[in-house]
């Protein structure tokens, strides 16, 4: 019973402002770190400039505002950009007049420099001929995707579709004649081979050479399938380019293109490049592509990488976005100074106040409670 009243007694006697205190001032928890960002950022990738590298090479031929022509020692060279005058590949081919057995050497050894002053925005990846006479650099790898065109497209996306449209297997690079490109492909169960015409920043014409049948299919129809589009019968002056047993007998049309056979090989071009390819002899193993002459465009290489002022930053490439830094803490409210109560004078025993009853319908009140527990305590 005395326990009982002590506790009464000690929970009257703590001041309003203590007692409430916890519920009205609780220290805040730690403010939580922010989340680290979901949103994407773009990742400024870095290509060389296609005027840049020209004006840095003296003697380069820049034919158009996308291509670069020169030859470094026993290598002539293309280059080719995109619209926006960003390198995508650099196709270099060992000259004829270098023998069989020094050709990989002689290419190594331009590929080689060429890595080492242009390795923006990272080293280039490789196709290397079997024969080591040709080498195709390029800086993104490819995407594959339907109805990639091989041609009325730029030359940097017919190379990128013939990459990317032909991984299983991997296209093989095969030097071709005059200012082209050749690849080996595989495409149900047919193997042939495109060679892409570099001269114009559109693809107008293309050479496709029949090669191995792997499976049971027409290889005509196979690369029929590949100019889809070409399906009008074409008109009667253009039913054939040349003269004699080597004439390119046309077999389809859109009205700008027309594809044309003759033994083992097929041609995809305008009317206008159609005839320059008869004009020019094509057969079975000759192309009919245009050759300038890159002596004309020899170029010395520098023996360091380029410099900075060859690059341009360009943000095309997503990827996830670095940490934030957490955010600091907020600053925890401070509990305010919880005003201490004025002392009062004791009041003696058996006494009350004037002002304030001794009992409030049959409860004590503090002042009276607090005497009550000092009598008690010096009657103990």
């Amino acid at each position: 019973m005395r326990f009982l009243i002590l506790s009464l007694l000690a929970s009257l006697l703590m001041p309003p402002a203590v007692a409430a205190a916890g519920a009205e001032y609780q220290l805040a928890g730690p403010a939580s770190s922010r989340k680290k960002s979901s949103s994407k950022k773009k990742k400024a990738r870095r290509y060389i400039n296609l005027s840049a590298l020209h004006q840095s090479l003296p003697g380069s031929q820049m034919p158009d505002a996308t291509s670069l022509l020169f030859r470094v020692d026993n290598c002539d060279v293309v280059v080719l950009a995109d619209d926006e005058q960003r390198v995508k590949f650099i196709f270099l081919r060992v000259i004829p007049g270098v023998k069989k057995a020094k050709r990989r050497e002689a290419l190594n050894a331009v590929k080689s420099r060429l890595q080492l002053a242009y390795d923006k925005p990272s080293p280039p990846h490789e196709l290397i001929a079997a024969d080591g006479s040709a080498a195709l650099l390029y800086f993104d790898l490819p995407v594959a995707h339907a109805d990639a065109a091989l041609i009325a497209a730029t030359r940097c996306d017919v190379l990128q579709n013939i990459l990317g449209g032909f991984s299983d297997p991997e296209p093989e690079l095969r030097p071709a004649e005059g200012l082209a490109c050749a690849f080996v492909v595989e495409t149900k169960g047919v193997e042939m081979e495109i060679s892409v015409d570099l001269s114009l920043p559109l693809v107008n014409y293309v050479e496709l050479r029949g090669g191995k049948v792997k499976s049971k299919v027409k290889p005509d129809s196979v690369i029929k399938g590949l100019f889809s589009g070409l399906d009008s019968k074409p008109e009667r002056a253009y039913a054939s380019f040349g003269k004699g047993d080597d004439r390119l007998r046309t077999l389809s049309c859109d009205g700008t293109f027309y594809m044309a056979r003759h033994a083992g090989f097929f041609v995809i071009g305008t009317v206008n490049h159609l005839k320059q390819a008869a004009q020019n002899g094509i057969g079975t193993k000759k192309y009919g592509f245009s050759k300038p002459d890159f002596s004309d465009w020899e170029v010395t290489l520098p023996t360091c990488p380029a410099a900075d002022s060859l690059l341009e930053a360009t943000a095309d490439e997503p990827v996830p976005a670095e940490p934030e830094a957490p955010t600091p803490a907020d600053t925890p409210e401070v509990n305010p100074p919880v005003a201490e109560p004025e002392p009062t004078t004791p009041t003696p025993a058996g006494d009350t106040p004037a002002d304030q009853p001794a009992q409030a319908d049959g409860v004590l009140t503090p002042e009276a409670a607090r005497e009550a527990y000092r009598k008690m305590l010096r009657e103990m």
